[in-house]
């Protein structure tokens, strides 16, 4: 099994005057292709630190965090910028659509910035809209979506890149229960044939059932790490 992210002793500390407060606190993980993960703690407990540390989009105050075996801590930004656009996909609970762009338009702009284009991207894009059941909606604005919808075409844009990680911050916190469901239902479904690394960090506990493995965390620390028995 291949390992997509490897940390050992990971630490975030912020500080403030003599004031010190260790958001992630010693962390170790191994995450794997083909798994879903979820994260799963209160509000404040560090959540979404750790992804955005596992994103290279905040630097760690100490330890080891390897992508697909490069070291990232000891790489300034525009290289840890470099492997997040080779590796990682990101999946935001406000969506981040453009709003005056279409479906289409938001999906076609990840493939742009890859410099691909043509005939391809085309069909790309509507397949991939296909694949989370909008394709009767592609030439729609956000504003015309359901929150579901544009949830779904967040995840489809974050599939665009082909990008072998996805991490999800609180995905569903927008969207009620049934939505809330089918949209990581998708995601889930993507895990699988395309061997995927999903983390999503969520406490929303009616989702459990949809990850292959859950981790706890509690003021910044792994309390808990399980996989499910098949």
């Amino acid at each position: 099994m291949t390992k997509s992210i490897v940390s050992s002793n990971l630490t975030k500390i912020y500080k403030e005057g003599h004031t010190e407060v260790k958001a992630v606190c010693s962390v170790d993980l191994q995450l794997n292709e083909g798994e879903m993960v979820g994260l799963f703690g209160p509000s404040g407990s560090g959540k979404t630190t750790l992804l955005s540390i596992i994103g290279c989009m905040l630097h760690p105050t100490s330890g080891s965090l390897r992508i697909y075996s490069n070291e990232t801590t000891t790489l300034g930004e525009a290289a840890r910028t470099e492997i997040r656009k080779k590796y990682i996909s990101f999946i935001f609970q406000g969506f981040n659509l453009f709003p005056a762009l279409t479906a289409y338009e938001n999906i076609m702009l990840v493939l742009r910035l890859k410099r691909l284009k043509g005939v391809n991207a085309d069909q790309r894009v509507k397949d991939l809209l296909t694949n989370v059941g909008l394709s009767e909606r592609m030439n729609f604005f956000p504003k015309d979506l359901s929150g579901g919808e544009k949830q779904r075409v967040s995840i489809a844009r974050a599939l665009a890149a082909d990008s072998p990680i996805i991490l999800a911050d609180e995905p569903t916190a927008s969207l009620d229960q049934g939505n809330g469901k089918n949209v990581m239902e998708i995601l889930k479904r993507f895990t699988i044939e395309q061997k995927k690394c999903v983390v999503a960090a969520t406490h929303d506990s009616r989702l459990e059932d949809i990850f292959d493995r859950i981790i706890t965390i509690e003021d910044g620390k792994i309390t808990k790490d399980s996989r499910k028995i098949l």
